[in-house]
């Protein structure tokens, strides 16, 4: 009877971990784009705006991706946009996430393209962000 509960608790753990593990790549990150960009927009300090693809993974270890990043221009500035990125990367830290916070460990900026200049006025478009 000891070795049936033991076998039924192994394989239920087993089974929430694989559930665990294979939720992430199940869910269409792409609809939480908008609530993702408003956490992020308030400490960069310019929009942002995300023209491809969201995706979060839990191994090796909790990472968010985001595909071509653009950060938003200032007035008068000549480029379309600061900063350009073809991929962002966040590796999330494990602990507050099983608490519901969302801590950045490192992030990884992949084919970035950055624009600064000097406007006519004589401020520079990276004033607040840089």
């Amino acid at each position: 009877m000891m070795k049936k509960i033991v076998a039924t608790l192994f394989f239920l753990s087993l089974f929430l971990i694989a559930v665990f593990l294979i939720a992430p790549s199940l869910i269409n990150w792409d609809t939480h784009k908008e609530k993702l960009i408003a956490q992020i927009q308030p400490y960069v300090g310019r929009k942002i705006e995300v023209k491809g693809k969201v995706s979060f993974s839990l191994l090796p270890s909790p990472q968010i991706s985001l595909l071509d990043v653009s950060l938003a221009y200032v007035e008068g500035s000549k480029a379309d946009s600061l900063m350009t990125l073809q991929r962002l990367e966040a590796k999330i830290k494990f602990e507050p996430l099983l608490q519901g916070k969302l801590e950045v460990e490192n992030i990884n900026l992949a084919g970035p393209k950055l624009n600064i200049e000097v406007l006519d006025d004589g401020s520079v478009n990276w004033t607040g962000v840089l």
